[in-house]
């Protein structure tokens, strides 16, 4: 129980390295299937000339833990957690079990080790993972507020702008709308000239 709560605990870190240059390093907290391919959708996208399919699972979650998967052409070294360290060969035929096309192999909180595809090298191990950083918050005094923030003269502008234009609302809602005439209100003078 106590073993089980230690690997929960750990992390797991994978870099990846082609022609002796780091391609992509990460920490996993949270456990999850990684894959490496070609496709966008893997945890980790290599380049077309290493010798995978679109999508690999490197790593699988099984109810005991992580699982490495490899195959016949994959060349590498791990250790389970002891001093010696295994290479991949031995592996399959000691405790690696066959799946498929696959080899597949459970690891514990204290595995790491290397594999090979190709010119690709990925480096593995479980590693204590660093507390999660706060996120910065700045203090109240600097935050200030709403008012705080806002310009004295444009305020005042604002107000000032609002009062006449809602005065002249009002004003205008109190006036009594003009009427209009009947042709027999209009002047007799104004008739003769709309009749011509």
């Amino acid at each position: 129980m106590a073993e089980q709560a230690q690997s929960q605990e750990r992390a797991l870190r994978v870099g990846i390295f082609q022609g002796g240059r780091s391609l992509e390093e990460r920490l996993f907290r949270r456990r999850s299937n990684i894959t490496v391919g070609q496709s966008a959708k893997n945890t980790f996208v290599v380049p077309a000339t290493v010798d995978l399919p679109k999508g690999f699972t490197l790593f699988e979650v099984t109810p005991k833990g992580y699982a490495l998967n490899f195959t016949d052409r994959m060349e590498g070294r791990l250790s389970l957690g002891g001093d010696a360290v295994v290479d991949l060969a031995a592996l399959r035929k000691d405790k690696a079990q066959r799946h498929g096309e696959l080899w597949h192999l459970v690891l514990n909180d204290r595995s790491h080790g290397r594999i090979m595809i190709g010119d690709l090298k990925i480096l593995f191990q479980f590693v204590q993972p660093p507390p999660v950083a706060p996120r910065m918050q700045l203090p109240a005094s600097v935050k200030g507020s709403l008012l705080g923030q806002m310009d004295n003269q444009l305020a005042l502008v604002l107000l000032g702008s609002f009062i006449v234009h809602f005065g002249f609302v009002i004003y205008l809602r109190t006036l009594d709308f003009p009427k209009g005439q009947d042709i027999e209100e209009i002047p007799d003078r104004f008739v003769q000239m709309l009749v011509k």
